[in-house]
C-alpha cells in the first residue's frame, strides 16, 4: 500500500510552530494513522521528502489571504472571483506588491501587515512572506471556497 502523507506547512516552523507531518495507509475502506511528527526544522522535512518507498502528498501550505484584507478591497466571495479580481489589479508581482503597501498603509500601526486570524504579527516582515501570495496568484492552485459567513478559527 502507497504510504500517504498530509503536511500542514509553516514557512518558519520553530518548536512552537512545527511542520507537521501526518502519515498512513488506506486498507480496505479505513485510513489508518501510522505516524504523527512535529517538525521544527525544515532540514527535517527535507529529510523525510527523501522518504524512497512511493508515497503521496497532500501540502497545507501558508497562500491564504486575511479576510479582511480580501473583503475590505472588494475582491471577491469566492475563490475564483479573488483569483480573478487579483490578476486583474496586479498584473506583476511589483504590483501586488505595491497593492498590499497601499492597503497596509491605511490601517493602524500594528495592523500593517497581513496576517491571517491565528498568525500573530511579526515586528518585522521576512523576504519569504512576499513570495506565497504572489506564486498563489500565478499559479493554478486548489483552493476552499471563500465563504462570508464561516469564521476561521
Amino acid at each position: 500500500m502507497t504510504l500517504l502523507a498530509g503536511i500542514d506547512f509553516s514557512c518558519n516552523p520553530s518548536r512552537t510552530k512545527p511542520v507537521t507531518l501526518a502519515t498512513g495507509r488506506v486498507l480496505g475502506a479505513v485510513l489508518h494513522l501510522e505516524d504523527l511528527a512535529a517538525m521544527p526544522r525544515l532540514a527535517q522535512l527535507e529529510d523525510w521528502l527523501r522518504t524512497p518507498d512511493p508515497w503521496l502528498g497532500a501540502f497545507d501550505f501558508p497562500f491564504g489571504l486575511p479576510r479582511a484584507f480580501v473583503d475590505a478591497n472588494g475582491l471577491g466571495t469566492s475563490c475564483a472571483e479573488v483569483i480573478a479580481a487579483v490578476h486583474a489589479r496586479c498584473p506583476t508581482r511589483m504590483a501586488w506588491r505595491a497593492f498590499i503597501d497601499a492597503w497596509g498603509n491605511t490601517q493602524p500601526a500594528g495592523a500593517r501587515l497581513l496576517h491571517r486570524r491565528r498568525a500573530p504579527p511579526r515586528r518585522r516582515c521576512p523576504k519569504a512572506s512576499w513570495t506565497p501570495a504572489s506564486r498563489a496568484r500565478r499559479h493554478s492552485i486548489t483552493c476552499e471556497e471563500y465563504n462570508p459567513s464561516r469564521r476561521r478559527i
